[in-house]
């Protein structure tokens, strides 16, 4: 139901689109031509609508507005969100569009979707992004809560600061090869690093 209310006009905004594509997903890699359109196109253009129908208490406030989703409505967009962002997620991405990815998923604010799609994520590599703050937050808050461990981590090149370091701490635990080289960290960040190394979870055995 949530597909059809808006397939029928999708082809005469194709300029739309692939600006709403590109704010959300980068601009990275190869790009369809407008008369080819994929079967999940209807999927990226309005992402946060139907991740949004994931909230029971969006559904909510959708039935008193007078447009009640059905739980089985909600669980077949779940379905769909979860093999296109699994789709998305087993492809080694450009790292700005990794980030564009990881950023989706932090506007989820759902941790338990987000394991089980990112469950079959087992390299991050960010290398050459300038991680500020608030993309170190938005890192550690999607990927610090995960169990699996991942191959690799790079984040070489990434003006990454001690207080970087420290917000990033949970996701360098699981890391099995840890890239760090070519960043500006200072003695400060010896301790933390030191701390990161003896801690009773890291999985670290390569750091660079």
């Amino acid at each position: 139901m949530v597909l059809e209310m808006f397939r029928e006009e999708d082809y005469y905004n194709d300029d739309v689109l692939d600006q709403m594509g590109a704010s959300i997903l980068g601009v990275e890699g190869p790009r369809c031509h407008l008369d080819e359109p994929t079967e999940d196109e209807v999927f990226e253009l309005f992402p946060m609508f139907m991740g949004g129908l994931l909230s029971a208490h969006n559904r909510v406030v959708l039935a008193q507005l007078g447009c009640p989703i059905k739980t089985l409505d909600a669980l077949e967009n779940a379905q769909a969100i979860k093999r296109k962002l699994g789709k998305l997620g087993r492809q080694v991405l450009p790292p700005s569009e990794l980030l564009d990815h990881l950023f989706f998923h932090y506007e989820f604010q759902n941790q338990r979707f987000s394991a089980e799609v990112l469950g079959s994520l087992r390299q991050l590599n960010l290398a050459g992004v300038r991680m500020t703050p608030l993309k170190c937050t938005v890192v550690a808050a999607v990927l610090g809560s995960g169990r699996h461990a991942l191959d690799e981590v790079n984040l070489a090149s990434c003006q990454l600061d001690p207080a970087g370091l420290r917000t990033l701490r949970p996701v360098f635990l699981r890391a099995q090869k840890l890239g760090l080289q070519l960043n500006s960290l200072g003695p400060e960040a010896c301790r933390d690093l030191r701390d990161l190394l003896l801690h009773d979870q890291c999985q670290v055995t390569t750091l660079r």
